[in-house]
C-alpha cells in the first residue's frame, strides 16, 4: 500500500515537474524571443502603408495594410489565418418558425340608431298688464295720498342708500393715493433689501477670492519648492534617462527615409529644416532630406526595422522602480499631493 502512495506522489511530483519546466520555457521564449516589425511607407498624392510583427520564426503573425483609404488587418497562428479585417462575417443561420393564423374576427355589424328628436313648440302666452287704477290700491291703500306717500318714501328710500357720484370718485381717489403710497414705501423697502444683499455679496466674493489668491500662492509655493529640490531633480533624471533607452530600444534600428517638402515659403521651409535635425542627430545619413523652397509638398519613402526584446524593457523598469533616487521622488511626490 505504501508502495502505490509513493509510486502515485511520485507521477503527480513528475506531472508537475513538467507543467513547471513548460510554463518557465514559455516565460522565458517570451521574455528573450525579440518581436520584430517592419514599416514600409509612401505618402505624396496619395498614402500607401504596410506593416509586419512577427514572434518566434513567424508562430505569430500579424499583417496590417492601408491603402486607398482602407485598413486591413490579418493574424495568423502557426500558419492559420485567425483574423481579417475585411473578411465578410458569415450569416447566422436564423430558424424558421411557422406564425400561427391568428383567427378572423367577425364585422360588427353596425346597428343605425335613430336619434328621435323633439320639437317643443312654445305658445305664446298672454301677459296680463296691470290696470293702474284697479291695482295699485291694492298695494297701497285705497287713498291717493297714501299712493303717493308711499312711492315717496320708498324712492328716499332708495336714494338714502346709494351714495352720490362725488362721493365714489373721492374715496376712489383716496384709495388711489393710499395704494399708491404703500406701493411707492414696498418699492423702497425691497430696493433697500436688495442692495444690502448685494454689498453682503461683493463683501463674501470679495474674501473667496482673497482666500484663493492666498491658497494658489501657498501650492505654487510647494510645487516650485518640489521642483527646486535637489534629490527631486535627481529622480527626474533618471526618469528621463529611463525613458530615453525604453524609445531607443522600441525604435527602429535599420531605417531608410526619403523625404521631400516645401511649405511654399522659403523662410518657413528653412525653419522646417532646423526642426528635423533632430532626426539627423538620431539616424544621421540614414534620413535624406531634400526641402523645396518653390512648391508645397511633402512626398516621402519610408522603410523601419527593428526589434523589441520584453527582458530589456523589464530590466529597464525594475532598475527604475529599485533605484533610491526615484523612491524618494515618489514619496515626496504623495506627500506634496497631500498638502494640495
Amino acid at each position: 500500500m505504501l508502495y502505490i502512495i509513493l509510486f502515485l506522489l511520485k507521477i503527480i511530483g513528475t506531472i508537475l515537474l513538467i507543467l513547471l519546466g513548460i510554463l518557465l520555457s514559455v516565460f522565458l521564449t517570451l521574455m528573450f524571443v525579440p518581436i520584430r516589425y517592419r514599416i514600409i511607407a509612401e505618402h505624396g498624392e496619395t498614402i500607401r502603408a504596410e506593416g509586419r510583427i512577427s514572434w518566434l520564426l513567424h508562430v505569430l503573425f500579424i499583417r496590417f495594410t492601408y491603402f486607398d483609404e482602407k485598413f486591413q488587418l490579418k493574424l495568423r497562428v502557426f500558419g492559420f489565418p485567425i483574423y481579417d479585417s475585411l473578411r465578410p462575417k458569415k450569416k447566422k443561420s436564423v430558424k424558421k418558425y411557422k406564425k400561427h393564423k391568428q383567427k378572423k374576427k367577425k364585422p360588427v355589424a353596425a346597428v343605425n340608431k335613430k336619434v328621435r328628436t323633439t320639437s317643443i313648440n312654445i305658445k305664446d302666452s298672454n301677459v296680463e298688464i296691470i290696470n293702474n287704477e284697479t291695482e295699485l290700491p291694492k298695494l297701497f291703500g285705497n287713498h291717493p295720498n297714501n299712493i303717493n306717500q308711499n312711492l315717496y318714501n320708498s324712492i328716499k328710500e332708495e336714494n338714502v342708500d346709494k351714495p352720490t357720484n362725488d362721493l365714489l370718485e373721492e374715496e376712489s381717489a383716496n384709495k388711489k393715493k393710499k395704494f399708491s403710497i404703500s406701493r411707492l414705501l414696498a418699492k423702497l423697502k425691497n430696493f433697500k433689501n436688495r442692495f444690502i444683499h448685494m454689498i453682503k455679496d461683493l463683501n463674501a466674493k470679495r474674501l473667496n477670492l482673497f482666500d484663493k489668491i492666498t491658497k494658489l500662492k501657498e501650492k505654487s509655493e510647494l510645487i516650485l519648492d518640489f521642483i527646486h529640490n535637489e534629490m527631486n531633480r535627481e529622480g527626474f533624471r533618471i526618469i528621463f534617462s529611463s525613458l530615453k533607452k525604453l524609445l531607443k530600444h522600441i525604435l527602429p534600428g535599420k531605417l531608410k527615409s526619403q523625404i521631400i517638402f516645401g511649405t511654399g515659403d522659403p523662410c518657413s521651409t528653412g525653419q522646417v529644416l532646423g526642426a528635423f535635425g533632430i532626426i539627423y542627430s538620431l539616424y544621421g545619413d540614414k534620413v535624406r532630406i531634400t526641402p523645396d523652397f518653390i512648391n508645397s509638398r511633402f512626398e516621402g519613402k519610408h522603410d523601419a526595422r527593428g526589434r523589441i526584446r520584453l527582458v530589456t524593457l523589464l530590466i529597464i523598469v525594475i532598475k527604475l522602480i529599485i533605484d533610491k533616487r526615484f523612491k524618494e521622488l515618489k514619496r515626496n511626490f504623495i506627500l506634496l499631493k497631500e498638502a494640495l
